[in-house]
């Protein structure tokens, strides 16, 4: 049979309500794996060349311990190669100490410290969780592949609290830290190459509302916003002759100025709003991004530019199906445009030369899920998309070779305990 705990609308409401609830007693231990086959024969996903491959597998193990009535310890050490978008493949996902104070029988606060995973959207937190979402991957116009390590996590703190209310149980959610990021994935994001400098750090702060409305069982609502800024770092100081042989190298071709970016500073405000409803057998979701960016102090061969701003806009709808005791069949449509004002790239190509089928990404996903045992199952799923921004932080890729027009074919093998 299905194993409907881990659906996503059970799982989110689960969240609201029931965060710091029902702790078990002594060492807990979980895990779950994958194994996937994608075959990408016009672009490369997930590989540095385009067809097909076995790039991307997961094995992670968790565990939990109840040291006092209030206190926990939680952690995951997850092993997860995801091709071009992975650099270091081993990594302590989440470790932290949890503190959370019973207000009522229904109601808590609770504050968690280390490394804790952020409270975002519908899927932040299950994202690597192969049987925690319909499809393979989460929707890309919302999760960005290449800043998943950024989102996904903090070091630091959050505070959290599930309340009663006269609209129905309602989960605050607040964090603060520094997020990662393991690969030059905003180097590619912002010159498509991997420069001289990186960013390896994000300052973070975020806040998510969510409700379970009395009035309509089965509907969940969220709204989330996450403040981040991050700097370029570790940028070599440039001699006179290397300045030199830049502004000659960059007189024969500007596209090659992602080489020469000496300073830069990113601000980003992410405000997303999230719907999920569950009837019978049907569970519809939807979440709409706005990314408000602002790109400062941002200097080639020392030449500072002036400050720019752009607004991003990405969303998506879902409708799954639980077509029987052991199958669902999902279906998803979704758009990213980096610069919503600039929604087939071509202004980005005008000011760049670089190609502008990265700014943007249309995507129709068909696929089903059938559970051959309640912690075994078999995922296929085929993607049509126009646009290649979804395949932006890739390593190794040549980003002027990218197609308009894409299919993405996907087998996935997946199991926790």
């Amino acid at each position: 049979m299905i194993n409907r705990s881990v659906k996503p609308s059970l799982a989110m409401l689960a969240a609201v309500l029931c965060s710091g609830e029902g702790w078990a007693a002594g060492p807990q231990f979980h895990g779950y794996g994958s194994l996937a086959w994608i075959d990408s024969p016009d672009n490369a996903y997930f590989d540095d060349t385009p067809g097909d491959h076995f790039n991307y597998r997961e094995a992670a193990l968790n565990g939990s311990w109840q040291i006092a009535p209030s206190w926990r310890i939680a952690g995951q050490v997850l092993y997860r190669d995801a091709g071009a978008f992975t650099d270091d493949k081993t990594r302590v996902d989440f470790l932290l100490l949890d503190y959370n104070f019973r207000l009522t029988e229904h109601e808590s606060i609770g504050v968690r410290l280390g490394r804790v995973k952020n409270e975002y959207g519908l899927y932040n937190v299950v994202r690597d969780v192969p049987h925690g979402h319909p499809g393979v991957f989460v929707p890309q116009s919302v999760y960005f592949e290449a800043f998943r390590d950024a989102l996904l996590a903090v070091d630091g703190g959050s505070l959290y609290g599930r309340f009663d209310t006269p609209l129905g149980g309602l989960g605050v959610d607040l964090f603060k830290g520094t997020g990662r990021i393991e690969n030059p994935t905003a180097e590619y994001q912002l010159a498509q190459v991997d420069g001289p400098g990186e960013f390896d750090e994000v300052d973070e702060q975020g806040l998510r509302l969510i409700l379970a409305p009395d009035a309509l069982p089965g509907l969940a609502l969220a709204y989330s916003v996450v403040d981040a800024s991050m700097s370029l770092e570790n940028v070599p100081d440039l001699s006179v002759q290397q300045l030199q042989a830049g502004m000659m190298t960059l007189a024969n071709d500007p596209r090659d100025y992602g080489d020469y970016i000496t300073s830069a500073q990113i601000d980003a405000l992410l405000q997303l709003l999230s719907v999920q409803y569950s009837w019978h057998h049907w569970i519809l979701s939807a979440e709409y991004l706005q990314i408000r960016n602002r790109l400062s102090d941002f200097s080639v061969l020392n030449n500072y530019q002036p400050d720019t701003s752009v607004t991003s806009e990405g969303y998506y709808l879902q409708l799954e199906w639980l077509a029987g005791e052991s199958v669902s069949v999902y279906g998803r449509y979704e758009e990213l445009y980096y610069n919503r004002d600039d929604k087939d790239g071509s202004g980005f190509y005008q000011r760049t030369g670089c190609n502008p089928y990265t700014q943007y990404n249309r995507a129709l996903t068909l696929g089903g899920r059938w559970f051959m045992t309640s912690d075994l199952a078999l995922t296929a799923e085929y993607s049509r998309n126009q646009g290649a921004a979804f395949l932006n932080g890739q390593a190794g890729v040549d980003f002027e070779d990218l197609q308009e027009d894409w299919d993405a074919f996907i087998v996935q093998l997946s199991f926790h305990f």
